[in-house]
């Protein structure tokens, strides 16, 4: 449906990413004033190189390794711009840090946050710093941690700070499982993500992968499921550049795969479906003023034709305007009829 996200800046708050490696160095963001590819909170300066944990590497290859290249892996974006942000250092950070990255983000044009870390501690200081992603319309995506723990219960942040752009990720199995150690929650997390059994670039050469093929290592956690969300968001926002992130956020949640294992687990009870969040049409109504005819609007993304369909009884529906969407995924109905006939209901169809 779509695989290019090539105009979406994603920030990776993490531990830095390797921009030389061969399946990441072509998705790389590049800072215009001084061609490097993020910022080190730690040094203060654009090298952003992943440290020994190569935690950050990882999860740009989930997120955005180059498709289609014969190398390595697939990330969910096959085309991307992935802003490294250094803010932890093995494995640990701090509140400045984390800010630090999270203002460079913003000065410098991201769109969405992957922050694969998690703290059982609140900071104000930090809810603060998404509030003013919030404000730019940034989508903060979290994950939502490996203690087992039910987030309602024993709270962890930032997926507990209730701020309306974080979208919180627990991370699920190849059988459709809730992760054997993925935190959960009924209204802090939002939805699930695989997570398990994961192969991905890592930093300890331009050509490594890991894990190592023979040595039997599972790569799991919720710090690879936010990445999937976090390129589906990317791709998202490419489909639907009109939208605002609480609408992103919503495409993204109301397409998920209810799942048994998810229930009550998470606010969706389902896992993210990519397929079926691109391929999603919206239909609202324009406002009017009385005498004139109804009117909607239909959003389908790019390019998209879609047929409007009306019924009067819910039963039989029949084809009355197809049309093909603009550059910014939508277009207008009127139906200049409807001052003049029986209440009709309306629904969008992908055209055949």
């Amino acid at each position: 449906v779509l695989t290019s996200a090539s105009n979406i800046v994603v920030a990776g708050l993490d531990s830095g990413i390797r921009a030389t490696h061969e399946d990441l160095a072509s998705n790389m963001w590049v800072n215009p004033s001084d061609g490097g590819h993020g910022f080190n909170a730690f040094t203060g300066t654009n090298d952003p190189s992943d440290d020994s944990t190569s935690h950050g590497t990882m999860v740009a290859g989930v997120l955005g390794a180059m498709g289609n290249n014969g190398k390595g892996v697939t990330g969910v974006a096959w085309r991307v711009q992935m802003m490294a942000c250094k803010c932890l250092n093995n494995g640990t950070g701090s509140d400045s840090t984390v800010i630090a990255c999270i203002d460079y983000a913003v000065t410098n044009g991201a769109k969405i946050i992957n922050a694969s870390f998690d703290s059982p501690t609140p900071s104000l200081a930090l809810s603060n710093a998404i509030v003013a992603t919030r404000d730019a319309g940034i989508i903060w995506v979290a994950s939502a941690g490996n203690n087992t723990y039910n987030v309602e219960v024993n709270p962890s942040y930032p997926t507990c700070y209730g701020i309306d752009n974080v979208v919180s990720v627990a991370y699920t199995t190849r059988t459709d499982a809730l992760g054997g150690f993925s935190n959960y929650g009924a209204i802090h997390v939002a939805l699930a993500a695989p997570g398990d059994q994961i192969y991905t670039t890592f930093a300890a050469s331009d050509t490594y992968y890991w894990p190592p093929s023979g040595l039997g290592i599972n790569n799991a956690g919720t710090s690879f499921s936010a990445p999937y969300v976090s390129g589906a968001c990317a791709l998202l926002m490419a489909q639907y550049p009109a939208d605002s992130y609480q609408e992103i956020i919503s495409r993204l949640l109301n397409a998920t795969d209810p799942l048994p294992s998810l229930a009550g687990k998470c606010r969706t009870g389902g896992r993210l479906n990519l397929r079926k969040v691109l391929r999603t049409i919206r239909v609202a109504t324009i406002p009017t003023e009385s005498g004139e005819p109804f009117q909607l609007r239909v959003s389908g993304g790019l390019n998209r034709t879609c047929a409007v369909e009306a019924t009067t009884n819910l039963v039989d529906w029949s084809s009355i305007f197809t049309n093909t969407t603009s550059t910014n995924g939508t277009f207008d109905f009127a139906d200049d009829q409807s001052t003049n006939l029986p209440q009709r209901f309306f629904r969008a169809t992908a055209a055949p």
